[in-house]
């Protein structure tokens, strides 16, 4: 997998979705298409898992302020 790791895998230990570095720029590959899957009907999982996906692979271009 070279700058990869396995995030979660299948049945026969096949990596369905892999997480790492290319070039410096973080990515994350899947191996089907999340349209012909059951992931958007499991509501509450879909949304943890894209938020984190989001969150890994999209560089913080604005620091966090909380208002004053």
């Amino acid at each position: 997998l070279g700058n990869f790791e396995k995030i979660f895998s299948c049945d026969n230990n096949q990596p369905a979705i892999i997480a790492g570095t290319s070039g410096g720029v973080r990515m994350v590959v899947t191996n089907f298409d999340f349209n012909h899957s059951e992931w958007p009907y499991k509501v509450t999982d879909y949304i943890i898992l894209m938020n984190n996906l989001m969150t890994y692979s999209i560089p913080d271009v604005l620091p966090f302020r909380i208002p004053s």
